[in-house]
């Protein structure tokens, strides 16, 4: 302690002793009217009157023998007065506790409550990779099963396309028989000396018709003729 806290209880402890011990009563002034009977003992005290003939107030010890008393501990100042926000201390068992002492003191710095996206993601990266570590067979199990059913799967597509293909080819005649199957007959014409025409002789329902080779005829007149015989030509995007 220093020396003024000594200083405030040596002073503390006089005021004490003052209050504590016996105070004699005031003697009686030459103003105060009393009446006594034979002894000491008054019967009746009357107040002192001012110039008016009005009581004046009564006066009050200078100590107080029914005041409140402070003990030494009011003026005492706590050695290691802890916070009011200061977190509770965690304490080790008994048998941690040398072993934390040899340990140097480290300062905690207050962590964030909510976790930063980084911290999420390392948090997660590593539950994956804990799991996959922990769960190898049943993996491998299911890579083989679903390699398995990708095959499957393929093999179906394939073999829907192949069917599809094969029932439109059933339903087309054969390449070789297409001249047969076209019309036999063949414009005529009729030229004078000049070689204009004179007269045609067509068919009333073919039209007519003149052999050209394919090299002699426009590609663009060709994609049009395919596109004509299409069962799709009003859906076809391609004219």
């Amino acid at each position: 302690m220093s020396n003024e806290d000594n200083d405030k209880l040596r002073r503390l402890l006089k005021s004490e002793e003052e209050t504590r011990r016996d105070v004699d009563p005031p003697p009686a002034s030459g103003t105060t009217a009393s009446k006594k009977t034979g002894g000491t003992t008054p019967r009746l005290n009357l107040p002192d009157l001012d110039k008016d003939n009005m009581p004046l107030p009564k006066r009050v010890d200078e100590s107080d023998m029914d005041g409140t008393r402070v003990t030494p501990a009011a003026y005492r100042q706590p050695q290691n007065q802890a916070p009011a926000n200061q977190r509770p201390v965690y304490r080790l068992p008994e048998n941690q506790h040398y072993q934390h002492q040899q340990q140097p003191a480290q300062y905690n710095y207050p962590t964030s409550s909510s976790p930063s996206f980084a911290d999420r993601m390392q948090s997660l990266f590593s539950s994956l990779s804990s799991a996959l570590r922990g769960n190898k067979g049943c993996l491998l199990r299911v890579s083989i099963i679903s390699l398995f059913l990708f095959v499957v799967i393929g093999l179906c597509i394939a073999s829907f396309f192949v069917y599809q293909y094969a029932a439109i080819a059933s339903e087309l005649p054969p390449v070789g028989d297409l001249r047969d199957r076209a019309s036999q007959f063949e414009t005529t014409r009729i030229l004078d000396r000049n070689g204009q025409p004179l007269y045609e002789i067509l068919d009333p329902t073919a039209g007519r018709r003149t052999y050209i080779p394919i090299e002699n005829i426009s590609p663009y007149l060709v994609a049009a003729t395919i596109a004509t015989e299409d069962k799709d030509f009003y859906n076809n995007p391609r004219l």
